[in-house]
């Protein structure tokens, strides 16, 4: 997913904290976190987790492959938001 920073929308505090939890998780086990593991992190169910994951890719920062488990690919604007390249505060309300 090649987006521009005028193709994604703004993340809520908590869409942030799962975002930065999904690249983080991502960099130290080389695969994505499921639902599961999502959910347990943040104290919600994986149902409550997969909707979150549905909205942040609805809103440009990933994208999740249909009928795959752990299939999200990190948009570069996500990618550039967690190294601190984009200010936080323009792009998390």
């Amino acid at each position: 997913m090649n987006c521009s920073n005028t193709d994604i929308q703004r993340l809520t505090q908590k869409q942030f904290e799962i975002l930065e939890y999904l690249i983080t998780f991502a960099q130290k086990n080389l695969y994505q976190p499921g639902a599961r593991e999502i959910g347990e992190q943040f104290d919600i169910t994986p149902t409550t987790a997969y909707n979150h994951l549905v909205i942040i890719a609805g809103k440009g920062w990933i994208d999740m492959s249909q009928n795959r488990a752990r299939s999200i690919v990190f948009s570069e604007a996500a990618k550039d938001l967690i190294a601190g390249s984009l200010v936080k505060g323009d792009w998390v309300k």
